[in-house]
């Protein structure tokens, strides 16, 4: 049962990610809406088949009210994207990997993907990642579970590390993201 709820919960996510990134609608106005480009700095690079390229950040929130692995709750999510992702007007043609933190302070570790996207992210399937975080100024203040909302005072960032290799594919360096809203997800009970 337990196996069973992670892939169903590692599909969904992947599902948001790739409805949340496929869409080209104008944003939200809510005050806790990340928008622009991730341009706070780190030196994450993504290398594939010896190329490398930089990659970005941005956190969001995960609400899973009911799980055999965790107690219910609000959950940051940090995912790894190419730098061109923009919050404001999102697009699927990106890589992108997601990694579930069970905690929101300096210190968490995470081996948790929860959602892959892309031509050699997407592609890949092994579980040898991490992420941890070094600092962690999220701002959350509430969630509304009737109206969808997850809320965050505006201005926060998460930093830290991420690692993930599979074959020729190496994700790895320092990150710093903003928030991005649009990335939220409220798991259904």
């Amino acid at each position: 049962m337990r196996w069973a709820r992670f892939f169903a919960m590692s599909a969904t996510l992947a599902g948001v990610l790739v409805a949340a990134t496929g869409c080209g609608e104008e944003p939200n106005t809510s005050p806790d809406l990340g928008v622009g480009s991730s341009d706070q700095g780190g030196q994450l690079t993504l290398t594939v088949r010896g190329q490398a390229r930089p990659m970005a950040a941005w956190y969001s929130f995960y609400y899973e009210p009911l799980s055999d692995e965790r107690p219910a709750g609000v959950y940051l999510v940090v995912t790894a994207v190419e730098p061109g992702f923009d919050c404001a007007h999102p697009s699927g043609a990106f890589e992108a990997i997601s990694f579930l933190f069970p905690a929101r302070f300096a210190g968490t570790y995470s081996a948790n993907i929860v959602a892959r996207r892309g031509a050699a992210l997407g592609a890949t399937t092994g579980s040898g990642g991490s992420a941890e975080l070094d600092g962690d100024d999220d701002r959350l203040s509430g969630w509304d579970l009737d109206a969808g909302v997850i809320s965050s005072s505006p201005g926060g960032s998460v930093a830290g590390r991420m690692h993930y290799v599979e074959g020729d594919v190496l994700l790895d360096g320092a990150f710093v993201a903003p928030r991005c809203a649009a990335l939220d997800f409220i798991f259904p009970s």
